[in-house]
């Protein structure tokens, strides 16, 4: 899917500019028939820069997403989506490191 993908780690003193951003309890997001791509390529006709879902990590196993289906959301963790450009235009496939254009810090 598009976008630069993050999860929170506790005590790692990273911060990154979220931008003018929009948050959800769950992703995907209402109307829920929208594919991943469709919800953020959505986000980004709107001049949203950044998504936040307090749950909804789409990595579960397979039984958490049995566990969706039957209406019971399981533990998904929470989930940063970065949908500015440099992350949309991306050349190449999932990274590990942030694109430089974005404003990411660390340390106290």
């Amino acid at each position: 899917p598009p976008g630069c993908w993050a999860r929170p780690a506790r005590g790692s003193g990273v911060w990154i500019n979220t931008g003018r951003t929009e948050a959800a309890a769950w992703f995907p997001p209402p109307p829920e028939h929208l594919s991943i791509a469709e919800a953020i390529l959505s986000a980004v006709s709107r001049g949203v820069d950044s998504l936040q879902y307090q749950m909804g990590d789409p990595v579960v196993a397979r039984t958490e997403r049995l566990a969706d289906l039957a209406g019971h959301r399981g533990t998904r963790g929470p989930l940063l989506v970065i949908t500015r450009p440099a992350c949309l235009a991306r050349a190449q496939g999932v990274r590990a490191c942030f694109p430089r254009e974005l404003e990411v810090r660390a340390g106290w």
